[in-house]
């Protein structure tokens, strides 16, 4: 189940839900990018976000 949530529970802020009411699952956050090996995904910057928004 890790694996599945990070992703989507990572860029929670990119859609406008705070994690700030949820101190366990920030800390959990922390804890799957301290994982050897641990890749972080790019950030999509303004450039990504209206190429797709055009499309």
């Amino acid at each position: 189940a890790d694996i599945a949530l990070f992703a989507y529970t990572d860029v929670a802020g990119e859609g406008g839900i705070s994690l700030e009411p949820f101190p366990e699952v920030r800390a959990w956050l922390q804890r799957v990018r301290g994982q050897p090996r641990f890749l972080a995904m790019p950030a999509v910057t303004a450039e990504v976000r209206a190429r797709f928004e055009a499309a």
